[in-house]
């Protein structure tokens, strides 16, 4: 779990923290180191596959927007390609969220969980 609140699933989470008392009072701040997972390379290979790109081209930030070739059109395919690969159903809503690789490893785990 997040200091938000959130929960984190499917990726391993180095947390740093540090304080920044450049204004008045306190604030702290939470980076996160995404490590990859073996979820997350399967997931990159389907993703590469799918938009048919070299996985190198890929990385932890991969999103549509970031990756020139994760249309919104190739996300339809990407979707069918991850539910095949998974052997799982996603619904509207979750293609729908599932636009970066940490929002779909975080779907992908809680249906194979």
């Amino acid at each position: 779990m997040d200091f938000a609140g959130n929960i984190l699933v499917g990726i391993e989470v180095a947390c740093e923290h540090w304080v920044d008392v450049s204004g008045i009072g306190w604030s702290m701040t939470f980076g996160l180191r995404i490590e990859m997972t073996d979820l997350q390379s399967k997931i990159l290979d389907v993703i590469a596959e799918t938009l048919m790109i070299d996985t190198d081209d890929l990385s932890h930030d991969a999103a549509m927007g970031v990756v020139p070739e994760w249309t919104s059109f190739a996300h339809l395919s990407l979707m069918a390609a991850i539910e095949e690969a998974f052997g799982i159903e996603l619904s509207m809503d979750e293609m729908s969220k599932a636009t970066s690789l940490e929002t779909l490893t975080a779907t992908v785990h809680a249906k194979v969980g």
